[in-house]
């Protein structure tokens, strides 16, 4: 099994594949929402939105008149990353703004979440493009395209060729030649920093909600949370490519980022809130959970949970005392002592920690406390998991990212970027440089995780 794995809220939960490329638009009262351009229009006019925006009105347009949870929407909104619920509150208040008088379509539902209850109509590319072309754009795509961009199969025109059609053909002849010279130069940089190219393969398609999943460490199950009806969050557990999860916990609180330790016998996992939690550990295949620290007076924890490649420890984000500057902590695994491993400067926090598989060195994202996004901090080690010298930032070419994720030869991080609206999970090596971005992951492709 490879090293990366994702959630997509639009294909697990949603139960829409954007991958596909068959829903393109949809439409509800004067607006229609146009996926693969990325904008909202009203009357063939931009309607502004900022990239979180347009998302949170996907998510909502997407989700067919059902309730989502605010834990759902900010868990899809905001993968690996801690923000406040008055980040959602943001969010929803400016896409009601944005939708002016129709602020009534986004209705809030106590202690729970919203549903977008605006009839929304579902179209093709394909249709949308039938729709508004007439005889004359019909005849352009024929003789300029055979085979347009929006799908239309078209065969040449017969008959003396207009000088309009001679400009068309011109200008394919430029283009076709353009591509050749970018294809070359594509492949000449290739050969310099070759693209990390991967395979997706969908793992799960449940009714609910599934996210923050981890691999065993021989490859062979995936543990995952499961929201079944937007209300409760459980993990449960299934081998790959057969048979039916199994569920691990079935308790009232919401339980999150499992992770298996690294002799495949027990698996970690955060219970309550995301900076509130207490820490568990379970064994893998059957037995009792144990608790082994929890949030308190004496400091919080929360986060993401990771192992320490000799298993003797569990990394998460948190505080020893009251009043702390969230860091990183270190927590026995045997006997609950925490440890603080990483002081960030104020206002910063420090969240997402990961072992390199030497175990000598910590990736980590460094953000200021209400922002979703942060940079790469690197954090050398010693054998007794003790930080030598300071956090050094690595130089990624100014990216937005996600927690980094090891690959297996511990040469590279991968992370998950949105830029200008356009997700997608990218590579970069240690020593920092240009990052490349990961083809074949998809521009929905988040919260990537390797075997534990």
């Amino acid at each position: 099994m490879g090293w990366a794995a994702f959630s997509k809220f639009q294909e697990d939960f949603v139960g829409t594949s954007m991958s596909s490329g068959t829903i393109h638009l949809y439409e509800f009262g004067p607006y229609r929402l146009d996926v693969q351009r990325h904008v909202l229009l009203r009357a063939d006019r931009i309607v502004p939105l900022a990239p979180k925006t347009f998302d949170l009105l996907l998510l909502l347009v997407q989700s067919e008149g059902r309730a989502l949870s605010k834990h759902a929407l900010m868990t899809a909104l905001w993968p690996d990353t801690f923000v406040e619920e008055g980040n959602l509150s943001f969010q929803i208040a400016t896409l009601r703004k944005a939708l002016n008088g129709e602020a009534r379509w986004i209705e809030t539902i106590p202690k729970h979440g919203y549903r977008f209850s605006a009839d929304v109509r579902t179209i093709t590319r394909s249709s949308a493009a039938e729709q508004e072309a007439g005889p004359a754009s019909k005849s352009a795509i024929e003789i300029g395209n055979p085979v347009s961009a929006s799908g239309i199969s078209a065969t040449p025109s017969s008959g003396p060729v207009s000088k309009r059609s001679l400009r068309l053909w011109i200008g394919g002849g430029v283009v076709l030649i353009l591509t050749a010279v970018l294809a070359l130069w594509l492949a000449m940089r290739t050969r310099e920093q070759p693209a990390q190219t991967m395979r997706e393969s969908q793992l799960t398609a449940y009714e609910g909600f599934e996210t923050e999943s981890a691999f065993s460490p021989d490859g062979n199950q995936v543990v995952f949370v499961w929201d079944r009806d937007g209300a409760n969050s459980d993990m449960y557990v299934r081998l790959i490519g057969a048979g039916q999860p199994v569920p691990l916990t079935n308790t009232p609180e919401r339980e999150f980022s499992p992770a298996w330790s690294p002799d495949g016998r027990w698996i970690a996992f955060l219970r309550g809130e995301l900076l509130n939690a207490s820490l568990f550990v379970m064994p893998a295949i059957d037995g009792t959970e144990r608790k082994i620290a929890e949030s308190g007076p004496a400091g919080v924890i929360g986060g993401t949970v990771r192992w320490s490649p000799d298993g003797k420890w569990l990394l998460v984000s948190g505080t020893t005392e009251k009043d702390e500057r969230i860091g990183l902590l270190l927590i026995d695994f045997n006997t609950g002592e925490k440890r603080r491993l990483t002081t960030p400067p104020a206002p910063m926090s420090d969240r997402g920690g990961s072992f390199s598989p030497d175990g000598r060195q910590v990736g980590f994202l460094r953000r200021y406390s209400q922002s979703p996004q942060g940079n790469t901090y690197l954090l050398n080690v010693d054998a007794s998991v003790r930080a030598i010298g300071e956090a050094k930032r690595l130089e990624t070419g100014g990216l937005q990212m996600g927690p980094p994720v090891w690959t297996s030869d511990g040469k590279e991080l991968v992370f998950h970027s949105s830029r200008a609206g356009r997700g997608g999970l990218w590579r970069v090596s240690v020593a920092g440089g240009t990052p490349v971005r990961i083809v074949g992951a998809g521009n929905d492709a988040r919260s990537p995780r390797a075997p534990d």
